[in-house]
């Protein structure tokens, strides 16, 4: 598979976007894949996960997300 190329490692996070379905079917049944949607992604699953893979929509997604700032009178 292609994670095996990029990965030995026994734990594999795979987060991707919530409108991936193809990917989502593909990963899903993988032995050592944990597969997420970039919404539901949490501290647990990052630290229990040996590796990290995020496709480039949920990565854009999740940078976005994080960006938002608000503004705050004194």
């Amino acid at each position: 598979s292609f994670l095996s190329q990029i990965s030995t490692a026994r734990n594999i996070l795979v987060v991707l976007d919530r409108s991936d379905e193809v990917s989502y079917m593909s990963l899903r049944n993988l032995q050592n894949v944990h597969v997420i949607p970039v919404d539901q992604l949490n501290a647990y699953d990052v630290l229990h996960a040996e590796d990290l893979v995020f496709t480039a929509a949920a990565l854009t997604s999740f940078v976005g997300s994080s960006v938002k700032s608000e503004e705050v009178s004194a």
